[in-house]
């Protein structure tokens, strides 16, 4: 996306989402979360 509207929306977003809570939860996550156990059929 070469909108600067788009990258500031992102940007501002990266930003708000770091302060939450669950967010900040799940990042701490990840090296544990495995995309074969999410994706099971």
């Amino acid at each position: 996306v070469n909108s600067p509207y788009a990258a500031s929306l992102i940007g501002n977003l990266k930003h708000w989402l770091d302060d939450d809570p669950e967010i900040m939860e799940l990042a701490q996550q990840l090296p544990q979360i495995r995309r074969e156990n999410i994706c099971k059929v």
